[in-house]
């Protein structure tokens, strides 16, 4: 299994059945300095793979599929309904939020994305 494999599930509430299912990883120090890698459309978080292994030596690396994308599936037509109809972006930016408070990081993180409006 690769180092950069998304294990965890995050599930963010939704009026579509399922909800979203977000997957994510965290490599390197817990204690490290946050870091945040955001991919764009329509890439997934594979994308940052060989920068995440490299900054985890220094950083605790966050990586994440956004809803729709690599392996944070939209589960069902009600799911992308909802996704599209909402706004793809502003749906996006709500889970994102949502992701990074559940993760509760202690201090503020530097954030590396691309291709988000």
């Amino acid at each position: 299994m690769a180092a950069t494999s998304l294990l965890q599930t995050f599930t963010y509430p939704s009026s579509a059945n399922p909800n979203y299912q977000i997957q994510w990883t965290r490599l390197g120090p817990q204690d490290a300095q946050p870091l945040i890698f955001v991919h764009g459309t329509p890439w997934s978080s594979r994308l940052w793979a060989p920068y995440a292994l490299a900054l985890s030596r220094k950083y605790s690396v966050y990586l994440f599929d956004n809803p729709g994308y690599g392996q944070s599936k939209l589960l069902t037509a009600a799911a992308t309904a909802e996704f599209v109809n909402n706004g793809p972006l502003t749906k996006q930016a709500e889970i994102t939020a949502a992701l990074f408070r559940h993760w509760g990081l202690s201090r503020p993180p530097h954030v590396v994305a691309h291709d988000n409006a």
